[in-house]
């Protein structure tokens, strides 16, 4: 990993949606629970029941997650690359699958404890639910039934100057920080290539309320390549089914033609917008992981190619100063 100051932003292809003359969250706005919210749901990997809480912080601290009563904060610090995911550890317990309910979690400015109770055996492992309207449970519940109150203001932080960070790799993988100017306003500017019809897309999304409920909460996981055979073998296979909790009614399932089970709302201007919404929603998910004060990013990001362990990696140099940052 490469990381320079910024010289020229990159040739990028015209944006298929823009919405950044809108205004936008304040991420400086920090607000607590009065209320827990509790599912019932299914792991995702092996399946099992699950049940799933968020519950007021028990401290004015960073907010934490438990498994089966072990507990721990929820910082950057304990955060690892799973398979396509982002986890952690949890009491020697792998947790898999946060970053949907913390992009949710970031961009409500909540903070609060999430609580997992499932059986673990036997691989030490859990993971949170794929959904087919991935996190807009979540958003749904902690609107209707989670009523919150703010409490204070929460601290935030930025990049000192434009910053382009390379991930050296064979797809040309990189990522561009720009700092926060005068607001605690978050702008994610996605780019993907595929082979075939979809080619390389390209969102710049400030992440408001509108555009979280209508495009990115309910964007699905995207299925291309070995993870669309296996999602095919999947659906054809009934005993398969009763193990794994995944199909391709929960996933973006993309080929050379294109987007294959495309759904309607996210037609947009001759685009459909799902594959680049769920992006910002796995963005937001990691540059929303609270550093061990609290703070929470607020800028633009831009990128390109930058899977789960791109953003992590980022979100480390911050941490460690080796991308110089400040509070605002």
């Amino acid at each position: 990993m490469k990381i320079t100051p910024l010289k020229d932003i990159p040739d990028r292809p015209e944006s298929l949606i823009d919405n950044t003359d809108e205004e936008g969250t304040d991420f400086s706005v920090r607000r607590i629970l009065e209320t827990s919210v509790s599912f019932d749901e299914e792991t995702t990997f092996i399946r099992r029941s699950l049940q799933l809480g968020i519950f007021p912080c028990v401290t004015e601290e960073s907010p934490g997650l438990a498994i089966n009563d072990s507990w721990t904060p929820l910082t950057l610090d304990g955060m690892n690359l799973g398979k396509n995911n982002i986890g952690m550890l949890v009491a020697g317990t792998k947790v898999q699958i946060l970053e949907h309910i913390i992009g949710v979690l970031a961009w409500l400015g909540i903070d609060a404890d999430i609580f997992l109770r499932s059986s673990v055996f036997p691989f030490r492992a859990v993971s949170l639910p794929t959904k087919a309207d991935c996190a807009q449970a979540y958003v749904d519940a902690l609107l209707r039934e989670g009523a919150t109150s703010v409490q204070w203001t929460r601290k935030t932080f930025t990049v000192e100057e434009p910053t382009r960070i390379d991930f050296e790799n064979k797809r040309g993988s990189y990522a561009i920080l720009l700092p926060a100017e005068g607001n605690h306003e978050l702008i994610i500017d996605v780019m993907v290539s595929y082979p075939g019809a979809i080619g390389t897309q390209r969102a710049r999304v400030k992440i408001t309320e509108d555009v979280m409920q209508q495009y990115v909460a309910g964007a699905r996981t995207p299925s291309y390549g070995f993870r669309r055979k296996m999602m095919s073998i999947l659906d054809a296979c009934p005993v398969l089914q009763k193990i794994v909790n995944i199909d391709t009614s929960k996933t973006v399932s993309i080929d050379k033609s294109g987007i294959t089970n495309p759904r309607t709302e996210y037609d947009f201007n001759g685009y459909n917008l799902e594959l680049l919404m769920h992006e910002v929603l796995d963005k937001l998910g990691a540059y929303g992981i609270p550093l061990g004060d609290g703070a929470r990013f607020v800028g633009t990001i831009m990128v390109f190619a930058a899977g789960h362990g791109h953003d992590l990696s980022v979100m480390r140099s911050m941490q460690k100063g080796h991308i110089k940052i400040m509070h605002v």
